[in-house]
């Protein structure tokens, strides 16, 4: 199966690899730290590609080696995937990280949600890493309202007049999309009654 690569306005890329599992995810990029500025043409050549990968089978997050083109770079970090996928027995370890991720001892597989976090809710006592305030006492979802730090609720204020705005494009969308039918129905209806008088 041909992994569904994720928007990216830049390319207009097809997975070339027929054998991805199903459920991933790849996004192209541009390799900025081996651009060049060309000065005649005021732009950077870009000389290399990645592919940020994410499957669910296995759960993982990677980003592929840079290759010259897009489908060298998919090439790499298929290889890199089966790596993964051959491993003989994931052992996660923590490697400094307090929110749950992992990273396998043998093939290096990053996984999201390897762990429970070891940082507590100052409240509830309960694994968690969903927010925390400035002087990094933690909060789960259950106790976010207790955070009475500024920043965060900033944060959640922006997040709420984030997610309105993206209500109303779905809703303009809806709208435009409610208004084209329409004017596509009278469009053939004045069709239709002019056939009628001919």
């Amino acid at each position: 199966m041909k992994a569904k690569i994720a928007y990216n306005y830049y390319f207009d890329y097809e997975s070339k690899i027929d054998t991805w599992p199903e459920g991933t995810s790849i996004v192209p990029h541009e390799d900025h730290k081996t651009s060049i500025y060309d000065k005649e043409k005021d732009d950077y050549i870009i000389n290399d590609y990645y592919f940020e990968i994410y499957s669910k089978n296995p759960d993982s997050y990677f980003c592929s080696p840079s290759a010259k083109t897009l489908e060298e770079a998919e090439k790499l970090g298929y290889k890199k995937f089966q790596e993964y996928v051959n491993c003989i027995e994931h052992e996660f370890e923590r490697r400094n990280y307090t929110t749950g991720v992992g990273y396998c001892k043998h093939c290096n597989l990053f996984k999201s949600e390897a762990f429970l976090p070891s940082t507590l809710c100052i409240i509830c006592k309960q694994p968690t890493n969903f927010c925390y305030d400035s002087i990094k006492n933690y909060y789960c979802e259950d106790h976010a309202f207790e955070n009475k730090d500024e920043k965060y609720l900033n944060e959640k204020k922006e997040l709420e007049l984030f997610k309105e705005k993206m209500k109303k494009i779905k809703e303009s969308k809806f709208e435009r999309e409610k208004f084209k039918e329409s004017l596509k129905n009278v469009m053939h209806a004045i069709a239709d009654s002019v056939s009628i008088e001919k």
